[in-house]
């Protein structure tokens, strides 16, 4: 009995020993199943080689249809994140994600992988006494199709370290290697023109042409993003159409970090670019003397007198000269008046531009139209032109007046045309310009005047040669109504000047301060027209157009705020229940592709969001773009595993959920249901 007993407490002992030795063995959790993806842990080698390189990969193969995201996922979605808990000893680096795709939705364009998914970290065990390493992550990676779920796991693996490890699965580890993005060995740098974003590689340019295939740039920065089908691909380098932050002039530590990435026949490409910023050239080419530069900006003022935005003007003042061209005198005074103008606008723009550029900005031609005021200023302005010559409206007070001429001609109202005809002609650019005025920004500081100086006289050349040339005026047509008609005809391209100017406004604010912009433009011209056909209140009209105008800018100056959402609640949704109100809530994040166009198509729709205001309705966003556990409760409520997610509340009957992808008129059908 009692050799039995011992017998029993021996054996325990010993199954406790063989669970103590395997205890760290059964505690590993190298995979897991998730919602809609398998997600494992592995190591290159069966254990770690002291002072060597390791690899650790975290490998997401998502469903099929359903993809994951990078380290800056575009335009939404969210980046994975890795959270190591290794013992001291170990030393964890950075990590690695694969050269991305494009993934496209609609407008929208999103960095990240259609499949597999292998997040790898490198890791190095230091000479010691470990002999085994126990280590553990928690990784955070979202998933979307349809919709868009995020996942925490945590996984564990632990390793022996000795010298003799060797590979496991290494097929496995150089496919993973050979989708990472190499490093660009090549000298590059970025500058900011415009609203484009120029990569210049100095010494050595990547094997792509205008023909390479699906060439993109992957920004690694959050928030800055690269317009679709955007790239434009140089001699020496790349102009991309990045999109910056707004009020952000340049990216952090001036540095542009990304992929660049290409297909072709051998295969999908990535290298890693961090390019600093610098001037597109440090100095100007050889040929490209001051002298040169001079004559060059001289015929591209020249050509900017048959842009859209300054043929109109400069007809009117040519044929203004043509209808009263008695007095010599007076009229060399107002052409002379009228160069001098260009020529002041014109230094004084080229001033402000080489002063930013030595202060460090990096700005080129045209920097002005990256600010919303100033499209603002120089839209009104156009279609104030446009509808003063449609309306027939007296253009007398800048000289372009080809009906009545004013009673004192001379060099004031010449200065106010010619700073007029500048101010329209700043947002184009004509051939030869480009090589000038980028010769003026690294030139001598009196050399870039000379280069701007130039250019004004260039634009000016058409009417100092009929004041310089009498007999042009012979070759002139004889006045007559056709002088008319053309007028009224010349305000199509001040319109179509003015449009432009919208769509590139557009771009810089968001969608209702777009709505707005419209509204304020047609008021303007409604107000012209007003002053068109009641000439007594002529005035009145033309002050209400200015204040409208000035109202806009007021508007741009302002953050837009949408105020009919609310933040989300249940205690907001049982109140407004018992109230009688009825409520609609949309759940929703920054990172869920198909809760923005949603958002920006059907919830934007002017008739849905006319009749929910007409209903009284409470509108309220639950926002699960970071972990909410009162959105989380939301979800679990509704059988639902992430966003979006509609429920349309009313009293007195049970919930509706509606689809995950709408369209305005399955919205307004659930509207128009609680009737």
């Amino acid at each position: 009995m009692g050799g039995s007993v011992v017998k029993k407490i021996l054996g325990l002992f010993i199954i406790g020993c063989l669970i103590g030795v395997s205890a760290p063995a059964l505690a590993d959790q190298t995979k897991i199943r998730v919602d809609h993806a398998d997600v494992r842990l592995l190591a290159d080698y069966d254990a770690l080689r002291p002072d060597e390189l390791h690899y650790l990969a975290i490998e997401v193969m998502p469903d099929s249809g359903w993809h994951s995201y990078w380290f800056n996922p575009g335009d939404s979605g969210l980046a994975p994140t890795a959270n190591w808990q290794v013992p001291p000893g170990l030393t964890v680096g950075q990590l690695i994600l694969p050269t991305p795709v494009r993934l496209k939705a609609g407008d929208f364009v999103n960095y990240g992988f259609s499949g597999q998914m292998v997040a790898v970290t490198p890791v190095r065990v230091a000479s010691g006494n470990l002999t085994e390493v126990p280590i553990s992550v928690d990784f955070n990676f979202l998933v979307c199709e349809e919709i868009c779920i995020p996942h925490q796991v945590n996984l564990s693996i632990t390793l022996p370290v000795r010298p003799d490890a060797q590979p496991v699965d290494p097929d496995f580890f150089s496919a993973v290697q050979n989708q990472w993005p190499k490093k660009w060995q090549g000298d590059v740098g970025w500058s900011k023109q415009d609203d484009k974003i120029q990569l210049v590689f100095d010494n050595k340019k990547p094997p792509i042409d205008r023909n390479t295939k699906d060439l993109w740039f992957f920004t690694k920065q959050p928030g800055i993003s690269l317009n679709q089908g955007n790239v434009d691909v140089l001699d020496d380098g790349l102009r991309l159409g990045l999109r910056l932050p707004v009020g952000d002039v340049a990216p952090e530590n001036d540095r542009i970090e990304g992929v660049l990435a290409w297909r072709d026949a051998q295969g999908y490409h990535g290298y890693e670019i961090s390019a600093p910023l610098k001037p597109l050239t440090a100095t100007p080419p050889a040929e490209m003397g001051w002298f040169l530069a001079v004559i060059l900006a001289f015929l591209g003022g020249a050509l900017l007198n048959f842009m859209p935005c300054v043929f109109p003007v400069l007809a009117l003042k040519i044929m203004a000269f043509v209808r009263h061209h008695g007095d010599r005198r007076q009229l060399w005074r107002e052409n002379f008046g009228y160069a001098s103008g260009i020529v002041a606008c014109f230094l004084l723009l080229g001033g402000v531009m080489i002063t930013l550029r030595q202060l460090g900005t990096a700005i080129g031609w045209g920097f002005q139209l990256q600010e919303p005021l100033v499209i603002w200023g120089l839209l009104v302005l156009f279609v104030i032109i446009g509808g003063a010559l449609a309306f027939d409206l007296s253009l007398n007070s800048v000289g372009i007046e080809d009906k009545n001429p004013p009673r004192q001609p001379g060099w004031g109202r010449g200065f106010a045309t010619g700073l007029l005809v500048a101010v329209v002609a700043s947002p184009c650019t004509a051939p030869m310009m480009a090589a000038a005025l980028g010769a003026a920004l690294v030139l001598p500081v009196w050399q870039g005047g000379l280069i701007f100086a130039a250019l004004g006289l260039g634009l000016a050349v058409p009417m100092m040669m009929v004041t310089l040339i009498p007999g042009l005026a012979r070759y002139c047509p004889r006045p007559g109504p056709w002088m008319d008609r053309l007028r009224q005809g010349l305000a199509f391209p001040m319109f179509g000047a003015a449009a432009w100017l919208l769509w590139v406004l557009g771009g810089q604010v968001d969608r209702l301060a777009q709505g707005w912009i419209f509204v304020l433009v047609m008021a303007v011209v409604f107000a012209l027209w007003l002053a068109a056909i009641m000439p007594r209140w002529r005035l009145a009209w033309l002050v209400v157009a200015i204040g409208v105008a000035v109202s806009g800018g007021v508007m741009l100056s302002k953050p837009t705020i949408n105020s009919d959402w609310q933040s989300y609640h249940p205690d907001k949704v049982a109140a407004a229940l018992a109230s009688g109100q009825s409520v609609f809530v949309d759940a929703t994040a920054d990172w869920c592709i198909t809760c923005l166009v949603n958002e920006r198509t059907a919830l934007a729709d002017s008739v849905v969001k006319q009749t929910m205001a007409t209903q009284k309705i409470l509108l309220l966003k639950a926002d699960w773009t970071r972990r909410d556990p009162v959105v989380t409760k939301l979800l679990e409520q509704h059988g639902r595993a992430g966003v979006p997610l509609y429920v349309w509340y009313q009293p007195g009957r049970p919930p509706q959920i509606l689809p995950q992808i709408l369209t305005p008129s399955l919205v307004l059908k659930a509207l128009k249901n609680s009737d």
